[in-house]
């Protein structure tokens, strides 16, 4: 009888130290150089989650990010981060450029979360009526990306637009490209026309894909892509 109310106070003690990893959020509060050490100014706030002792989750934006933790590595799949200090206070995870420092975030942050959501949400009331050929031709490039309808975990790299090539007068069939990476790199789609608010395109599979276009001006183009994900991007010089 006492072996078994010992086990079961062991798998209550056990599911709520499970409950607190997967509740408990991390909130970047501090940004260093490598080099110097000295403390920069950011806007992109970082965001931790710990489900277990094998992963992490890290919220950049309105992205979520599935991360694996080997030793004294953090494996997100598009970057590997360094973890400098990992304790009940502090974590601490290193890129290229910078030091990440995350404290504890205790307080309900649902309605800040909300309104934070909106705010990268800025998109007109309705698409575009009809897509004018003048103002999308040139060169585009994606300076922030962000869910529609929320963070996603399951992100495929490969699919994620960076660049937007268009001219006027289509050349073998196609006004221009959507690619994956640079202008000129991996072209994900190839754009054959327009239908109201769609760029009507062949994908990297040759199947038919709409992209829709929210925003079209002088300064910015917003697109939305067959996953729910929109592009903000501006002209690229």
């Amino acid at each position: 009888m006492k072996y078994c109310l010992l086990l079961l106070l062991s798998l209550s003690f056990f599911q709520l130290d499970a409950q607190q990893l997967a509740t408990e959020r991390w909130k970047e509060i501090t940004r260093r150089t490598l080099k110097g050490s000295k403390e920069v100014s950011f806007e992109d706030t970082l965001y931790l989650q710990r489900p277990n002792q094998q992963e992490i989750l890290l919220r950049k934006g309105a992205f979520m990010y599935k991360g694996k933790v080997d030793k004294k590595k953090l494996d997100m799949g598009y970057i590997t981060y360094s973890i400098v200090k990992d304790n009940d206070e502090e974590i601490q995870i290193q890129d290229n450029d910078y030091i990440h420092v995350f404290k504890k975030d205790q307080k309900d942050q649902s309605a800040s979360d909300a309104a934070a959501k909106q705010k990268e949400i800025d998109l007109p009331a309705e698409p575009v009526k009809d897509i004018n050929y003048t103002l999308l031709a040139g060169e585009w490039e994606a300076y922030k990306r962000t869910g529609k309808n929320g963070p996603l975990l399951k992100i495929d790299y490969q699919t994620l637009i960076k660049t937007l090539v268009f001219s006027s007068e289509p050349k073998d069939g196609y006004y221009g490209y959507i690619t994956t990476n640079f202008i000129g790199g991996n072209v994900l789609y190839s754009i054959k026309g327009k239908e109201g608010s769609n760029l009507l395109t062949d994908n990297n599979i040759h199947k038919e894909a709409r992209i829709k276009v929210w925003k079209l001006d002088d300064q910015e183009l917003i697109l939305e892509d067959e996953n729910g994900i929109l592009y903000y991007m501006k002209r690229f010089k």
